[in-house]
């Protein structure tokens, strides 16, 4: 009777607000890993869409430079001690697209601490090139429209703070201690191509990506451009 008198009164036994409980953390529980994984993907394609606005300026400056694109660093004006680097040539050519190095809408919200656009990418220097005091160093730039594969050739991707130069195969490689590329995407990396287009891939632990998969390498004469 007593029972029937406390769910007139609209009131819940002890047993029936665990169960409600159970049930709540449960849902809960099969929930919020979805939702997670829903904000990392929505981080992943934003970051894409920063990479892609960058790609722009890159054309840019290449359709003003013969083809070439910002070498990854440039020695050669000794008032300079530490050089210019790809993003302030970029900001120097291209101000009404890209203000200055610490411009924010280049950089992907995922990353947690302030950060540079620089070390917030990777550069792919087989393509760039870079200059000394003395002229251009080894290897040399590349220009876009002597690229055998435009759509295979990376040329700039998700960078890790302190390393934010590709210059051979091993910088993709997730274990490898040098590494220039920072997994922050699920374990993958978003890529801009020489096309100008995007991609996100997730590498081989052991092995990163292939040479020819992320620098447009020919798999027959190992040469980048013709």
């Amino acid at each position: 009777m007593r029972n029937c008198r406390g769910r007139e009164n609209g009131r819940f036994t002890l047993i029936e607000l665990l169960i409600v409980i159970a049930i709540i953390a449960i849902l809960a529980a099969l929930l919020l890993p979805a939702l997670n994984k829903a904000r990392m993907v929505s981080l992943r394609i934003d970051c894409m869409s920063r990479e892609r606005q960058l790609g722009v300026a890159f054309q840019l400056y290449a359709d003003n430079f013969g083809g070439y694109l910002p070498a990854y660093l440039n020695y050669s004006d000794s008032k300079t001690v530490l050089g210019y680097r790809w993003i302030d040539v970029l900001v120097k050519n291209m101000p009404d697209i890209i203000k200055n190095g610490s411009d924010r809408r280049y950089v992907c919200k995922s990353i947690p601490e302030l950060r540079e656009i620089f070390s917030a990418w990777a550069i792919n220097c087989t393509v760039t090139g870079s200059v000394s005091a003395a002229g251009p160093m080894s290897p040399e730039a590349v220009p876009l429209h002597r690229l055998k594969s435009a759509s295979r050739t990376c040329i700039i991707t998700d960078g890790r703070k302190g390393y934010e130069g590709l210059n051979y195969p091993d910088r993709f490689r997730p274990g490898y201690e040098y590494r220039s590329v920072e997994y922050r995407h699920e374990k993958g990396a978003d890529f801009l191509f020489a096309d100008g287009h995007t991609a996100y891939a997730i590498p081989n632990y052991a092995t990163g990506f292939s040479a020819d998969f992320i620098a447009g390498i020919d798999k027959n004469d190992g040469k980048l451009y013709e």
